[in-house]
């Protein structure tokens, strides 16, 4: 079966003027088949009305169809359908235009949705103030009682105390330099030729013991100074 598209078209030349139609057939390819034109007259109006095929779709009940096929409008029971539809679109623009949000039509359920949707791409968004009652970053949320506590606990000046460290006094160790007590000196004084040969020279203290001298004598004492004998071994 074959299938072709057709055009067409009308106009006139002032209201009412010379007026004409036209129509251009097509086939399935948009290719040209045939074209039809035809002068209407020289007092003719410029109607304007709707494609019967379209509109029966919609319409039925406002499209008729004759014995050869050919379709029409009943323009007149148009009227209520129009009216009516006119009505409805006024409401629904006035929902649309509230801002109340429990209605699922209004302007403020479209921007509630639009903004609780995850989805909606925004990526930066400038208020001048908000107000809300939970602040949430991803899976972080905070009131705004805890946020207070948070910001109160922040002000609260806080108490360092510096540890003590105790440290011990320090160990005092006496320093003891061992005395030798010793009767004999040997003496070193001796030339480095007669390291060799000579015998250390000792030298040997002789103690005296000193007698207490009795001042009340009327004979004098003699004082007897102690010697250092020197002997050569």
């Amino acid at each position: 079966m074959k299938k072709f598209i057709i055009y067409t078209d009308g106009g006139s030349r002032g209201n009412p003027g010379k007026a004409g139609i036209g129509v251009v057939i097509c086939n399935e390819k948009d290719q040209e088949v045939k074209k039809y034109g035809e002068y209407l007259g020289d007092n003719m109006t410029n109607n304007i009305g709707f494609l019967a095929q379209d509109l029966e779709q919609y319409f039925p009940e406002l499209v008729a169809t004759d014995s050869f096929g050919l379709k029409s409008v009943y323009y007149a029971s148009m009227t209520p359908i129009l009216t009516e539809a006119i009505r409805e679109l006024n409401l629904k623009v006035k929902d649309t235009n509230s801002l109340d949000t429990t209605k699922p039509a209004s302007l403020g359920s479209l921007v509630k949705g639009f903004l609780e949707d995850t989805k909606n791409s925004l990526e930066v968004v400038f208020f001048g103030e908000v107000h809300t009652k939970k602040l949430c970053l991803d899976d972080l949320c905070i009131t705004k009682d805890e946020l207070k506590q948070l910001i109160e606990r922040n002000n609260t000046p806080s108490v360092v105390v510096d540890p003590i460290v105790t440290t011990p006094p320090p160990e005092v160790i006496e320093e003891v330099t061992p005395t030798i007590e010793s009767d004999i000196t040997v003496s070193s004084a001796i030339t480095p030729a007669e390291a060799d040969t000579t015998e250390p020279i000792v030298t040997e203290t002789v103690e005296t013991i000193i007698e207490p001298i009795d001042i009340t004598s009327s004979e004098p004492e003699t004082v007897i100074a102690p010697v250092d004998t020197v002997v050569n071994q």
